[in-house]
């Protein structure tokens, strides 16, 4: 589980099934679509700007996500990853 740097939003991640949705934090509905980055989820975390998450497990790479539309953002860094985070500028 991760809160929006806004608090707004928060995040469930599903090791069984392999993927990552946004909740609104008043409503408690889902918001975007269920991202399935291709194997357990196991870390993640939003951006500073809460545009996007990145997501590490068991799928032997850690990548960022736009969470609105569930696409990827950028190349994924090689690497299996148990603990993920953003430098507080958002640009590492």
């Amino acid at each position: 589980v991760g809160i929006s740097p806004d608090g707004t939003k928060f995040f469930t991640g599903h090791h069984m099934d392999a993927s990552l949705q946004v909740w609104d934090m008043t409503t408690g509905a889902a918001v975007g679509p269920r991202i399935a980055p291709g194997g357990p989820v196991l870390t993640a975390a939003f951006s500073p700007d809460g545009r996007n998450v990145v997501i590490g497990g068991w799928m032997a790479y850690v990548r960022q996500w736009d969470w609105k539309t569930g696409s990827p953002v950028g190349s994924p860094i090689p690497g299996q990853a148990y603990s993920v985070g953003y430098s507080p500028d958002g640009t590492r």
